[in-house]
C-alpha cells in the first residue's frame, strides 16, 4: 500500500510560512525551549512575580511543556509534569 503525501491548503502554508520567520519561534530553538510560550510565562513572571523558589507548580495538559520547562528553570521547587 503506498503512502499518502499530505496535500496542504492555502491557509496551512501560510500558517506554516509565518510560523517559521516569527522571531519567537526562532529564539525558542536557539534558547531550547519547547516552543515560543515560554517567552509569555517569563513575560507575565517578569510583571507579576507568580514564580518563586519553592513553588509547586502543576501544567495539566502539559504539551509541549514549556511552561513546566520555564517553571522549573525559573527555581520553582517541586514541578509536576
Amino acid at each position: 500500500i503506498g503512502k499518502k503525501t499530505k496535500i496542504w491548503t492555502g491557509a496551512e502554508h501560510l500558517w506554516l510560512k509565518r510560523h517559521l520567520k516569527d522571531p519567537f519561534v526562532k529564539a525558542a530553538k536557539v534558547e531550547s525551549y519547547r516552543c515560543r510560550s515560554a517567552f509569555k510565562l517569563l513575560e507575565m513572571n517578569e510583571r507579576h512575580r507568580i514564580l518563586w523558589r519553592g513553588l509547586r507548580v502543576l501544567d495539566c495538559g502539559a504539551a509541549p511543556g514549556a511552561w513546566s520547562q520555564v517553571a522549573v528553570q525559573t527555581g520553582c521547587g517541586d514541578s509536576f509534569l
